[in-house]
């Protein structure tokens, strides 16, 4: 009988049996078929559990990270200001991030063109369930300056129907009683000045 039988009836002969001896300063390791079977698995299952490409951890508490290179430069090319954005929007999207739709502040996990932070997307979200209707926002939505622009104006829409282009302003700066503070007047004055340069040129 060969070899390579002499082991396999061996391993069925007994699939349960694990024995570990030190003998002439070697280690030797005896086990059965089950053993081998379960390591083979344990190793399949850690394989899976550390691909990158299947997990589902996210990169933070947040659940976002930068976006990778291939996914800023289509977010620049693709999602251009739409000629129905007001001026107000404009203005803002150059105090905030100087025009850049990939602006990260780590700080404040602040993302895109109008530096949208995780709790203002959960709370557009919620105004939206309050109201009704179906539509969601994802925190990858803040890198595409098209999606920014409309999460911006369904806050407004739904905050702010019939308030001044300040009011709006300072609440989007400074939280929901923003155009009380006196923190957010620098940034109201920011967002005015180009106003009055877009209506000059």
């Amino acid at each position: 009988m060969s070899k390579m039988k002499r082991f396999i009836k061996a391993l069925l002969a007994n699939p349960f049996r694990f024995k570990f001896s030190i003998e002439n300063g070697g280690v030797f390791l005896d086990i059965g078929i089950v053993w081998i079977l379960l390591m083979f698995l344990l190793v399949d299952c850690s394989v899976s559990f550390n691909d990158p490409v299947n997990s589902t951890t996210p990169c933070n508490k947040y659940n976002q990270c930068p976006p990778p290179p291939d996914a800023i430069s289509d977010t620049l090319i693709e999602d251009p200001i739409s000629e129905s954005s007001n001026q107000l929007v404009h203005a803002m999207i150059n105090v905030e991030s100087r025009g850049n739709d990939s602006a990260y502040c780590e700080s404040e996990k602040a993302v895109g063109c109008l530096q949208i932070r995780p709790i203002m997307l959960r709370e557009v979200n919620r105004l939206l369930k309050r109201s009704g209707n179906e539509e969601r926002f994802s925190l990858p939505d803040r890198w595409s300056r098209e999606k920014s622009i409309e999460i911006f104006d369904t806050w407004r829409s739904l905050s702010h129907p019939d308030d001044s282009d300040e009011v709006i302003a300072r609440c989007w700066n400074g939280g929901p009683r923003g155009w009380k503070r006196t923190a957010t007047d620098r940034y109201w004055e920011k967002v005015t000045a180009y106003l009055y340069e877009n209506e000059e040129s």
